[in-house]
């Protein structure tokens, strides 16, 4: 979550991070149509029709080159992408996906001109249209299957989503952001491993994440010391975040933790956050190609 930041008369008003998330696509079924040949025969006076019909099933099979191995490989080039978008479509091995709700993360904002004139800490908390929290987000991993339970081996982050509304108020003008956090792969927009408790991230980075929405100034100091200009500016921005902090888990892997990671630094303000999850589900489902054999 990498963060811009705007000054508010020398005061900071925060843009929120950017990256975009792009989400793998399965493969389309091919389906042909059959062909049909007449051979005719009237020497004799006699006519003789052979028809010929071939004609291919559009059961979904996942067969798409015809070769009646059902590799899900619709172009044929036998690498188990149907659609040819890099993300390995179809695999046999499964991973346990386990969602969490993000409620007692916190972002913070610190370090900003006036001795701090533009500081603020916000909770990741109901209510959640508040202006002085944030919310509400989740965050879904992927873990390697072991015999049943997930365990040590491949884990990813393949979803995050955070609603980033909130409002700064300096000098009788008033800065509101409403945007939506997301960053996302089917592959993992952050991966590493699980050992134990803890997953560390290689690379530790956080690929693909974006924010996009509107802010809104109000005030009469909007436009000037770097505010942004009075009324709606829309925003879609993207970034990496890097490094991004390794989490730790509960033995059960209901829950985690995330130190607070820096996600924007400039002569305006710092930025940061720190995660706190906890499991809404799980199921175990088949994975993507790429998230096996690692």
């Amino acid at each position: 979550m990498n963060f811009r930041t705007l000054p508010l008369l020398m005061c900071s008003a925060l843009v929120l991070p950017a990256c975009g998330s792009d989400s793998g696509t399965d493969g389309d079924g091919t389906e042909s149509t059959s062909d049909s040949s007449t051979d005719e025969s009237s020497e004799s006076g006699e006519a003789s029709e052979t028809g010929s019909t071939e004609s291919t099933s559009t059961s979904g099979d996942g067969d798409g080159d015809g070769d009646g191995d059902g590799d899900g490989d619709g172009d044929g080039d036998g690498d188990g992408d149907g659609d040819g978008d890099g993300d390995g479509d179809g695999s046999d091995c499964q991973v346990w996906e386990i969602t969490y709700a993000l409620d007692g993360s916190e972002f913070r904002i610190y370090n900003t001109p006036f001795n701090g004139a533009g500081d603020k800490d916000l909770p990741l908390q109901t209510p959640y249209d508040s202006d002085d929290n944030i919310g509400p987000g989740t965050l879904t991993m992927v873990f390697t299957d072991n015999g049943g339970s997930p365990g040590d081996g491949l884990a990813a982050l393949v979803d995050y989503e955070v609603e980033m509304d909130f409002a700064i108020a300096t000098l009788g003008t008033t800065v509101t952001q409403t945007l939506t956090a997301t960053a996302g792969n089917n592959c993992g927009a952050a991966t590493g491993s699980l050992s134990g408790t803890n997953v560390g991230w290689v690379p530790n980075t956080l690929v693909g994440y974006r924010s996009m929405g509107n802010i809104n100034c109000n005030g009469s100091f909007c436009g000037t010391g770097g505010a942004p200009p009075s009324g709606d500016t829309p925003q879609d921005e993207m970034s990496d975040i890097d490094p991004f902090s390794a989490f730790v888990f509960s033995s059960d892997l209901s829950s985690f933790s995330a130190a607070p990671f820096v996600t924007s630094m400039d002569m305006q303000a710092t930025t940061s956050m720190e995660l706190v999850g906890t499991e809404v589900s799980r199921n175990l489902r088949g994975a993507n190609a790429c998230l096996c054999n690692n």
